[in-house]
């Protein structure tokens, strides 16, 4: 077990030194609040409350109906543009962190404005038959591959010798930035139009996301409803989303032409929704509970207490790559494996009899438990769906511990690797503020920094004192240590987080804490019967150089008859 756990974690961080990998999963993220208004205005609009509805076509004579529309409609027909947008420069954030590359803001800019030219030209804007559909969300194939195969060839030209212009002219950055970008705009707006060109000729459609789509109605259409159909078209659809591509959008047209009759055959698309995606895809509700129920730790908790509010509504996103989930090869059994169990439990309860056939057609952002009791008609339904969830949350539970573990290791590494960076710049008297920075040094230097400012506010940090023997083995005295027991990150090496707290200058609160508690263990002991135990405490640079250090001092010990020992 322990080498499959070796195994995955290798893995996980081959993935995520991938720029590629690393530009999907942030292009997302930044991509959650527009997901976010565009799903919650969808599910307002076709909440399944008649009366709810009503109320909403008659306020204010209808006006707030019209603005949840309007608002559902600007975030998803031009979708997959905003994707192009945060792909891109996701990409060249990657690009920063992962190669090193430091990229101005006008560099940036220029790429991503390259990119969406290429995204218009590979959506045939120039042409008659050009349709506003292929910006919807629909695309967001084509707007991710784009923007990566962009972000590639940018970079390519980039560091090439023959493109870099010398900086010698009186030019500003913006301007060689912009010279430098005109190559890379010919190649990759050209390339986007000629491969446009070349499936059109070859294949009679427009684009590759088509493409596929032809080849999975081709492969797909023949299944007849039933146990096989239902398996494949839920697994083939997790595994794209595991990839990053929105696998409801690419077998969309499938699913629409054979799984939308609910009163064809058992599986249909809103038995999917209802029973297998409690929560979103992969069943993210089940994935939140089990990490609100499991997680020993805070922080992983809180990310579950975010997405716990969409995912009540099956909006999936904020679970899927805030967690993530996504491309995380820790999570790719469960998130696999409890839409299916959840999909057999189902087939099988409405195939026996025990819960009545999906009756009508239900909005897929309908609530849990309501979207059972009015797909069924039955409160069986209702069961149905707490049976599935509970099933989901019990698959997901051991795969927390792992993700905790892996979470824990990846931060212990970057504080070492924040301090080794810390001890450099000191070396080499090049100080700078890590907690600015744009790279993960910087993340994790701002991560732990509220971590140990919350852990001197809540006194996370505490005391343990090693034993003095003198030559005739005695115990004269103690030295005290100062520990730290994060709630995100466990054990911290004092090693690691002391030097943090002299650059965040908190280790003045932290040596006070220190000679205070010792000073307080220190009479105890005394005034026990050991009038000869004395603590030692270590005190930083930092605290020596203060200059009221000595009245610091005087004030945290005891007045006589107890006596610091210098």
């Amino acid at each position: 077990m322990e080498k499959i756990q070796e195994r995955i974690i290798n893995i996980t961080d081959k993935l995520e030194n991938n720029c590629v990998i690393g530009a999907i999963r942030q292009g997302m993220i930044l991509m959650i609040p527009l997901l976010v208004v565009g799903y919650m205005s969808a599910m307002l609009i076709n909440l399944p409350i008649p009366a709810f509805q009503q109320f909403l076509s008659e306020l204010w004579g209808g006006c707030i109906r019209a603005f949840l529309e309007n608002a559902y409609v600007s975030v998803n027909e031009f979708f997959a543009v905003y994707l192009t947008v945060a792909t891109s420069v996701s990409y060249s954030m990657m690009k920063r962190r992962r190669c090193g590359i430091y990229e101005s803001t006008g560099n940036i800019v220029v790429l991503v404005v390259i990119t969406l030219a290429a995204f218009a030209a590979y959506a045939g804007i120039g042409y008659e038959d050009f349709s506003v559909a292929r910006c919807s969300n629909m695309y967001a194939f084509n707007a991710l591959l784009v923007a990566l195969i962009s972000g590639g060839i940018y970079y390519a030209l980039k560091e090439s010798r023959f493109l870099q212009t010398k900086q010698r002219t009186n030019a500003d950055n913006v301007y060689i930035g912009a010279v430098e970008g005109i190559l890379p705009a010919v190649v990759i707006i050209g390339f986007f139009v000629l491969l446009r060109q070349v499936i059109y000729v070859m294949f009679g459609v427009y684009g590759l996301q088509e493409l596929l789509e032809i080849l999975f109605n081709f492969l797909l259409k023949p299944l007849k409803n039933g146990v096989g159909a239902g398996l494949i078209i839920i697994l083939l659809t997790h595994s794209l989303w595991f990839l990053g591509i929105h696998g409801h959008d690419m077998l969309d047209t499938v699913i629409k032409q054979n799984f939308t009759d609910v009163t064809a055959g058992i599986f249909s698309k809103t038995m999917q929704d209802v029973f297998v995606n409690l929560g979103g895809t992969g069943a993210a509700l089940c994935l939140v509970i089990a990490i609100l129920l499991f997680a020993k730790k805070k922080g992983v908790r809180q990310l579950a207490g975010m997405a716990a509010p969409s995912v009540l509504f099956n909006i999936s996103e904020i679970a899927l790559f805030g967690i993530p989930v996504i491309l995380n090869p820790i999570f790719l059994i469960p998130f696999l494996l409890v839409p299916v169990s959840n999909f057999l439990i189902t087939y099988a309860a409405i195939y026996l009899g025990l819960v009545p056939h999906v009756i009508r057609e239900i909005d897929w952002t309908t609530p849990i438990f309501l979207s059972g009791y009015q797909a069924t008609g039955s409160w069986a339904g209702v069961i149905l769906q707490l049976v599935c969830l509970t099933v989901g949350i019990l698959i997901y539970k051991p795969f927390i511990g792992l993700y905790e573990k892996e979470n824990e290791r990846r931060m212990l590494r970057d504080v070492k690797r924040l301090v080794e960076e810390m001890q450099r710049e000191e070396e080499n008297i090049a100080i700078s503020y890590l907690t600015k920075r744009e790279d993960d040094l910087g993340h994790i230097a701002r991560i732990l920094a509220a971590d140990l400012v919350d852990a001197v506010r809540k006194k996370e940090l505490f005391l343990v004192y090693q034993p003095q023997i003198n030559c005739e083995e005695a115990c004269i005295g103690v030295e005290a240590l100062i520990r730290w027991n994060s709630s995100a990150l466990g054990f911290v090496n004092p090693a690691d987080f002391i030097p943090l707290a002299e650059y965040l200058g908190l280790i003045n609160p932290i040596g006070e804490y220190v000679m205070k508690n010792a000073a307080l263990r220190c009479k105890y002991w005394n005034d026990m019967g050991h009038p000869e135990y004395h603590v030692n405490v270590n005190l930083s640079v930092v605290q020596l150089l203060q200059n009221d250090i000595v009245k610091k001092v005087a004030k945290v010990v005891p007045p006589k008859p107890f006596q610091p020992v210098a």
